[in-house]
């Protein structure tokens, strides 16, 4: 699969959609101040990093949205709750402290020029959303309990009900994040993805190894299963990229939580309506 280029952003590299033309991106691990298993630009506040190098680290990825800085907006529960932001949060005026989120949900939408919108992940897929016809745009966080409950759905739905956006118009990115050939799952995770795409085994690949076949393993494949939620909500197949970055696979462009056995850093995906 073709993937989506780098583009490089002072010190560091991030990963944007050529046919999204609203400011966005997700960043990469390169070019920031984290130390050890965090190096270098780890964006999030959770996975035991300073502050300080936390809010620096944003900074360095929030030049290529033309912002001074992201705050830290969705508390995510890997659900398919979207919120509509009408107005910027607010920078905490210490930049060495944790702060606290605004809202609770895995996806978030604005038709408001100039409010940043941001969620770290890392190994789930962040997606991209751009309305060009009504003016907005929005980025989701899907793991795989997130798709198959139909976050990206969810998102389109979210888009028309808010702003009255035709699917048709509407772009998404499928960004970085754990590939088909890397996220290896259980019997019970795969009965969820059949359950949720009973038309379209091609998402559960069979496990090529007899013992973990035995035992009810196997693959899926979050880009496509993402892929066609977006098409169930209307997005046509042409509107819908996939960034073909596998967060596993790239060591050295991305933090992976489940490569790194729970010692990641966190990507940090971003978007703002100009």
């Amino acid at each position: 699969m073709q993937k989506v280029p780098l583009v490089e952003v002072g010190p560091t590299k991030v990963v944007v959609f050529p046919h999204i033309t609203s400011p966005h991106a997700c960043s990469t691990r390169l070019g920031g101040v984290s130390p050890t298993h965090l190096a270098s630009l780890n964006a999030g506040f959770t996975v035991g990093d300073d502050p300080a190098n936390v809010w620096h680290n944003r900074s360095v990825f929030s030049r290529h949205l033309g912002v001074r800085n992201l705050p830290w907006l969705l508390s995510m529960d890997h659900g398919n709750r979207v919120v509509a932001v009408e107005k910027a949060a607010p920078l905490p005026a210490d930049l060495t402290v944790r702060p606290s989120t605004s809202y609770q949900a895995d996806g978030c939408i604005t038709n408001v020029p100039g409010v940043p919108l941001s969620l770290t992940v890392a190994d789930c897929v962040p997606v991209f959303f751009e309305d060009p016809v009504k003016k907005a745009v929005g980025v989701t966080h899907a793991g795989w309990r997130g798709t198959v409950a139909g976050i990206v759905t969810e998102t389109v739905k979210a888009l028309q009900e808010n702003y009255g956006s035709s699917p048709e118009d509407i772009r998404v990115g499928i960004g970085p994040s754990i590939g088909p050939d890397a996220f290896e799952v259980g019997p019970e995770v795969v009965g969820e993805f059949l359950e949720a795409f009973p038309e379209n085994p091609e998402i559960v690949r069979s496990h090529p190894q007899e013992e973990a076949r035995s035992a009810g393993k196997a693959y899926i494949d979050l880009w496509t299963a993402n892929r066609l939620m977006a098409r169930r909500g209307g997005v046509p197949d042409g509107n819908i990229v996939i960034s073909g970055w596998c967060t596993v696979s790239h060591p050295d462009l991305f933090f992976s939580h489940r490569r790194d056995k729970g010692r990641s850093g966190r990507l940090l995906a971003g978007i703002i309506l100009q």
